[in-house]
């Protein structure tokens, strides 16, 4: 059986899109817990990205560090193709 229920971390993407400070700021209080968590790390940069903020840089250094796999992190070239259309 699929639960259609949104994860904890699902809804704190979404309220990242709402409110990208104020979730950032939770999520470096959770990464200080619990530092070799990479999906926090990951959701961190996916928000500053996406709300293009200051942050992003800083955040896309942590998250590649903390990060098993880094081909989630290189942008295609199809995916800025299709934003652009």
């Amino acid at each position: 059986m699929v639960s259609h229920k949104l994860t904890y971390l699902e809804k704190l993407r979404d309220k990242g899109n709402d409110e990208p400070k104020s979730t950032l700021n939770y999520l470096d209080t959770m990464v200080k817990q619990y530092p070799y968590f990479q999906a926090l790390h990951h959701l961190s940069w996916q928000i500053a990205h996406s709300n293009k903020l200051p942050e992003e840089s800083s955040l896309l250094k942590s998250c590649s560090l903390h990060t098993k796999s880094r081909l989630h992190l290189i942008p295609y070239p199809n995916a800025e193709a299709d934003e652009a259309v």
